[in-house]
């Protein structure tokens, strides 16, 4: 068989019948040669550029991974919250059964949402939860009320522009 790193020709070691390499320096020389092709990424906590060592990697260091990943930095606490076993219901009865933000009567298919986004510091309790059909949650993600509705302010007046260039032909 030919290694495919050096090209020298080797026979197979071990249980491995489809070896690819002749020994563990050339796999680790060709490893690094496929890292080299991705280059360098940007780290998803601390935004350093760093060489990730597997394509998929996305943080530069262990701690940044320990910080990104909720289970060990307690972010999974903030969900933990004393409600009441009816406060659905009762968050229902408030919005007289409508989303909060479009007004529509609501269906099975909707969702709790956090007014203040959990990333931005919001808590899971009474005063920052409003129920809202999917859609709206759907689109209002992780933006609070104020930014959602600037956001779709932005979407109109753009899709505005579009629909009066294609009217007047021209290319958008």
């Amino acid at each position: 068989m030919k290694c495919c790193n050096c090209g020298s020709v080797f026979s197979h070691t071990g249980k491995a019948r489809n070896q690819l390499f002749c020994s563990r320096a050339c796999r680790l020389k060709e490893r690094r040669k496929h890292n080299a092709v991705f280059g360098k990424k940007k780290c998803v906590i601390c935004k350093k550029l760093f060489q990730p060592k597997r394509y998929w990697n996305s943080y530069c260091s262990v701690s940044c991974r320990h910080k990104g990943n909720w289970r060990r930095n307690g972010i999974h606490k903030r969900y933990a919250a004393n409600l009441p076993q009816d406060f659905f219901s009762q968050l229902l009865l408030e919005q007289n059964g409508r989303c909060a933000l479009c007004n529509e009567k609501l269906s099975l298919a909707c969702s709790l949402d956090h007014i203040i986004p959990l990333a931005e510091g919001g808590t899971t309790a009474m005063e920052n939860l409003q129920v809202l059909c999917k859609p709206c949650n759907h689109g209002k993600y992780m933006f609070s009320i104020d930014e959602y509705i600037e956001h779709c302010k932005k979407v109109i007046e753009h899709t505005e522009q579009t629909v009066l260039f294609k009217k007047a032909g021209a290319k958008v």
